[in-house]
């Protein structure tokens, strides 16, 4: 075991040297990109006026209000719209998404009375207008809903439509369906094994390969499996057990964490004890659990733990959560965790973001190893972490963070810090739309922002090195609890220029049993490309279309240079040797002329 252990450690410190080559930390950019801290609290992802950047969805610093930052693609980067839309209540989660097919984004937004110990969950949809807005007087209340709701497509209609339990029937499984009427349809999808768990981590998501998102759902005494069967049909539910002895079950993620082209179910738990002492991330393998991470001491020898957040009041807490990205674009994702501890020589508890990189370990299960960088760049000046995501600010790639810091008594903002990794890597950024329409958009012009949950993206590339590279990532699979899903998917690619030889796309087909998906695969594809699929029409994939944006690389750059400086080099050459041709031709005509004609005597 020792040796074993020793094993571990070089492996980490090695992978630490390498990743500190390639990377100067993160670096607090707020000022450029909002013009300063803002008094708010991250909420959602989504582009709210389809130009192909992202924006940002908030709630105010009271919690009262939804607000949106719009991209603007020059400094400051974001910049306040006019929407202003408030609720009754503290706001609980907020949840973009297309609920009428319009083509136009709509925003959902669950809010709670503050104090309440009442289950009911306030639900209403502000409806999106044609002239780039929301409509904030015009929202439709969604009623009788006891948890906050999952954003999913039921019948395979591309417009999201919503599941959850009434409060009456905590232990059946309702959904809400949407559609053009904007009013909603109630259906029951099946009797679960339990009441939901609050907070719950219900997700739509493949977990059985066939290329189609199902269900997972968690309740109390264990999670629950409904699998997508076609003709608006999800057989279920399915007993998935929790980690043993898990006193705190975190939410849960679907990852693919070592590349071979499979996600993996991972959960952050508490193991023994609610105060969280011992904290581990677990990853589902086969049947069973296995500790994939257990080792949260820093350098000081200062053992920390996932931040249990009790909320105070409870409607603001924040369940124990990984984000996952790529952030040093190697090719397989890394987490962000938000940890409590104590600084060396304090007394004081903090809670910082804290990254957890993604290391090679052949040691190690599925033979990686995560390595936290404690007090990494910016991360450490923030010491009240309530949120953090991954975010690509600058739309290159490189996954970034945005952070709120603060508490209730102090007041909430919310800051950028920027991923200063430096290394050359490739990566492909794939946004799956809804493809309700294409040339016919409401807008006039393609509807990039719709946040359609469930679709299913996977590549394959040969690497620099001759080895093959494969992943996969489901989309939006997750929308309650400030779940801060990007509405992409960004793989790295590692140091390798090479050409993606497959990438597939799949959504579910609900007009048959026997083949349950429909997807596209695209060969060839140039890396550093944002790749944007619209499966339009809906049921014709070969028809579907792809809009390619490059976004060049260093190594790109450096190869256009190379061919260019080649190019001149050449026509130099050339042009040299012409120039000595005319000139050889000049002297022999001079030559001639001056030649004595014997012929003419």
């Amino acid at each position: 075991m020792e040796v074993m252990t020793s094993v571990r450690a070089i492996a980490v410190l090695f992978s630490s040297a390498l990743f500190l080559q390639g990377a100067s930390s993160f670096r607090d950019i707020t000022d450029d990109v909002f013009g300063g801290a803002q008094p708010s609290v991250l909420g959602a992802f989504g582009d709210f006026n389809s130009d192909k950047l992202t924006d940002l969805f908030l709630a105010s610093n009271d919690s009262h209000r939804l607000e949106i930052w719009v991209a603007t693609g020059v400094k400051p980067s974001f910049h306040k719209s006019e929407v202003q839309c408030s609720v009754p209540g503290v706001i609980t989660g907020i949840m973009p998404g297309d609920f009428d097919g319009d083509s136009i984004m709509d925003v959902l937004v669950t809010s709670k009375d503050s104090g309440s110990k009442s289950d009911v969950v306030d639900v209403r949809i502000f409806w999106g207008r044609l002239r780039m807005g929301v409509d904030c007087a015009n929202s439709t209340h969604v009623s009788d809903i006891g948890w906050q709701p999952l954003l999913f497509d039921y019948n395979g209609d591309r417009i999201v439509d919503l599941l959850s339990a009434r409060t009456e029937e905590p232990n059946s499984r309702t959904v809400w369906t949407f559609g053009p009427s904007r009013t909603p349809a109630l259906v029951a999808l099946g009797v679960g094994t339990g009441a939901l768990s609050k907070p719950h981590s219900n997700s739509f998501v493949d977990l059985n390969d066939d290329m189609t998102a199902d269900l997972m759902l968690t309740a109390h005494s264990s999670m629950e499996v409904w699998y997508w069967v076609g003709n608006s049909t999800f057989r279920g539910p399915n007993r998935r057990e929790y980690p043993p002895d898990a006193a705190v079950k975190g939410q849960s993620l679907f990852v693919d964490v070592d590349a071979d082209g499979d996600m993996e179910h991972v959960m952050p738990v508490c193991l023994g004890s609610v105060d969280c002492k011992r904290s581990a991330i677990m990853v589902l393998n086969g049947s069973q659990w296995v500790t994939w991470f257990e080792s949260f001491q820093d350098t000081a020898n200062n053992t920390w733990k996932f931040h249990v957040d009790e909320g105070q009041p409870a409607d603001l807490a924040m369940p124990v959560a990984l984000r996952s990205a790529d952030v040093d674009m190697d090719g397989y994702p890394d987490f962000l965790a938000i940890l409590e501890g104590k600084l060396p020589g304090q007394k004081k508890v903090v809670t910082r973001a804290t990254l957890l990189l993604n290391t090679h370990c052949p040691s190690c299960p599925y033979g990686r190893n995560l390595v936290p960088y404690w007090n990494y760049g910016a991360l450490a000046n923030f010491d009240s972490a309530k949120l953090a995501a991954f975010f690509d600010i600058d739309e290159d790639g490189h996954m970034d963070i945005l952070l709120t810091n603060g508490t209730r008594q102090n007041g909430f903002h919310t800051y950028a810090l920027r991923n200063q990794f430096s290394d050359d890597a490739c990566f492909i950024k794939v946004l799956a739309v809804s493809g309700l329409c294409y040339t016919d958009c409401p807008q006039g012009h393609l509807a990039y922002g719709t946040n359609q949950p469930g679709p299913l993206v996977r590549y394959r590339i040969i690497t620099s090195s001759g080895y093959p590279q494969e992943s996969c990532a489901s989309q939006l699979y997750q929308s309650a609890h400030y779940a801060l899903q990007l509405p992409y998917s960004v793989f790295g690619l590692g140091q390798s220029p090479n050409f993606v030889d497959v990438l597939t796309v799949a959504l579910a087909n609900n007009e048959s049993v026997e083949h349950l998906s429909v997807h596209h695969q695209w060969t060839q594809i140039i890396p550093n490309s944002q790749m944007v699929v619209i499966p339009y029409p809906i049921n014709d994939p070969p028809r579907w279309v792809n809009k390619l944006f490059v976004t060049p690389g260093r190594q790109v750059l450096l190869t256009f240079i190379a061919l260019a400086g080649t190019c001149v080099f050449i026509v130099l050459i050339i042009g040299a040797l012409h120039w000595l041709e005319k000139r050889e031709d000049r002297r022999m005509k001079l030559q001639e002329a001056h030649q004595f004609h014997f012929d003419a005597m």
